[in-house]
């Protein structure tokens, strides 16, 4: 039997536990925005080759609309959101900014749910009010150092709001496309962040 999936998923685990916290200790050194555009320019030729590897050409054929939405996804993710993730793995760690960076599905629906009418069951709007709720409790912990509880409360809160609008802005530029459209297109995002 084959275990590819499980492989997979402990794989990401790993990697999620990982980056967080070699960007924690990098960005503590030589601060969280040289970091970021490290990263990005590490990411941007590799995400180019993998697109060419999979479709034949370096960028996607998009038109100009679904290039604006794309420019506009990687100026709110990678610019915006990014920017705050890296500050807040510095000042308050990867732990409590991967825990509120867990509640972009749950805004992420909300937004899909506004925009495009998608519906959510009872079922999971549950699973979203546990897990919201969890965060919360977490957050408004007594933080080591600080004297109040929740005192990164307001700065987990900015880091956070950009990504959840990630996906809907990448589907206003995908969602009729080709398998794989947009990962050239990331590049092009990350070259607007750079800018």
């Amino acid at each position: 039997m084959s275990h590819a999936g499980e492989l997979a998923a402990l794989g990401t685990s790993l990697g999620f536990t990982l980056g967080p916290t070699f960007f924690s200790l990098a960005g503590r050194r030589v601060g969280s925005q040289v970091v970021n555009r490290i990263r990005l320019l590490g990411a941007a030729p590799l995400l180019v080759l993998l697109h060419f590897a999979l479709t034949g050409a370096p960028l996607p054929a998009f038109d100009a609309t679904r290039w604006l939405w794309l420019a506009l996804s990687g100026l709110v993710g990678l610019v915006a959101g990014d920017a705050c993730l890296f500050r807040a793995f510095v000042l308050i760690g990867p732990r409590l900014t991967m825990l509120v960076y867990s509640l972009n599905p749950l805004i992420a629906a909300l937004l899909a749910r506004v925009l495009f009418g998608e519906r959510l069951g009872p079922l999971q709007v549950l699973a979203m009010a546990v897990t919201l709720a969890g965060v919360g409790w977490v957050v408004s912990e007594r933080q080591p150092g600080t004297g109040t509880p929740g005192a990164a409360s307001g700065s987990l809160s900015t880091g956070s709001m950009p990504f959840p609008s990630l996906p809907v802005l990448s589907a206003m530029s995908c969602s009729t496309h080709e398998p794989n459209p947009c990962m050239g297109g990331e590049a092009t995002s990350v070259a607007v962040e750079l800018v």
